[in-house]
């Protein structure tokens, strides 16, 4: 889930949710096995979206919730 300050474009929301997917789907070596990870990236703007820290997180992970329940490896 990520929570961000500032305005932004949806293309730039979208650019940002997708870099940090890709970065998700990197490779991680534990002791020399290399493992791999998904996940589902939930996004919220502030002001835009809630107007205080702790709304703000929750908006971000009801959109990361949705993102899971629409299949894996998504954003919303």
């Amino acid at each position: 889930m990520l929570a961000c300050l500032g305005t932004a474009d949806q293309a730039h929301l979208d650019a940002l949710c997708n870099r940090v997917y890709q970065q998700l789907l990197a490779p991680v070596s534990v002791d020399g096995a290399d493992l791999k990870v998904s996940g589902s990236v939930g996004l919220a703007l502030f002001p835009r979206d809630a107007g205080t820290g702790d709304d703000l997180i929750r908006v971000a992970d009801v959109a990361m919730y949705s993102a899971k329940q629409h299949g894996r490896r998504r954003t919303a």
